[in-house]
């Protein structure tokens, strides 16, 4: 199966069950197109680098998952219908995704911390 990452952007006035709500309905999704959800973090909110439909701050949510390519599609559609999604981005990860091996790259921290830690710094690479 094909392995995705998603990162979207919520307005950061949304509240906790709405957010959630949108969480299920992904997940759905997903599950609707044979694919499974491997991993979903929410990175909190932040300041977003320009302003986006007026607003300087969103909050991030992070999901990897597979899924056929038509599942993609449906989520990005959805992403994009709703409301509430400031922006979104997906990514493929590989067409043979192996989620063990993901997951192993994130033990005992969150998948954010990681991440941060994958991406050189510019500060890092100026010295």
């Amino acid at each position: 199966m094909t392995g995705y990452e998603t990162l979207y952007i919520l307005r950061p006035s949304l509240s906790e069950p709405e957010a959630n709500k949108l969480k299920e309905k992904i997940e759905g999704i997903i599950k609707k197109h044979e694919g499974k959800l491997v991993a979903w973090d929410d990175w909190g909110r932040r300041k977003l680098a320009y302003p986006i439909a007026k607003e300087t701050r969103g909050r991030y949510m992070y999901l990897a998952y597979t899924s056929n390519n038509t599942g993609v599609a449906e989520v990005e559609r959805n992403l994009k219908l709703a409301e509430a999604v400031i922006r979104y981005m997906s990514v493929k990860l590989s067409d043979e995704f192996d989620e063990k091996e993901f997951m192993k790259k994130f033990e005992g921290k969150s998948l954010l911390e990681k991440k941060r830690e994958a991406v050189p710094r510019a500060e890092a690479a100026a010295e």
